[in-house]
């Protein structure tokens, strides 16, 4: 039998950096983007794997992840990862899981 499976991600939300210079040109037009990891199974959201952020400043287009990121990136970056939510589309395969398992427990007390 074939399965597909992997790691995937999608955007969560993106938002401006203001007032935070870039580190390789100095232009303040850097923005980040935060982003929902998860493993997938035929393409199918099945376990979230959390949150990760990029920055990428649009003059220059320097991309960085955020172990690469500098301190100044980093104190508004982690603002936008607490604010930011995971889809429930990352949950609904575990939650269908969970329904199944209650349901065989619930089936297996009235036998």
């Amino acid at each position: 039998m074939l399965f597909f499976f992997g790691i995937g991600t999608s955007v969560i939300s993106s938002h401006p950096l203001a007032g935070v210079p870039c580190g390789n040109c100095g232009n303040t037009s850097v923005g980040v983007a935060i982003y929902s990891r998860y493993l997938y199974v035929f393409w199918i959201p099945v376990i979230p794997l959390g949150k990760c952020s990029v920055s990428q400043c649009a003059h220059c287009k320097q991309a960085l992840n955020e172990s690469e990121m500098p301190p100044a990136y980093l104190q508004k970056v982690s603002l936008f990862k607490q604010q930011a939510k995971l889809p429930v589309s990352n949950y609904i395969v575990l939650a269908l899981l969970g329904v199944v398992v209650a349901f065989s427990f619930v089936a297996s007390l009235f036998k």
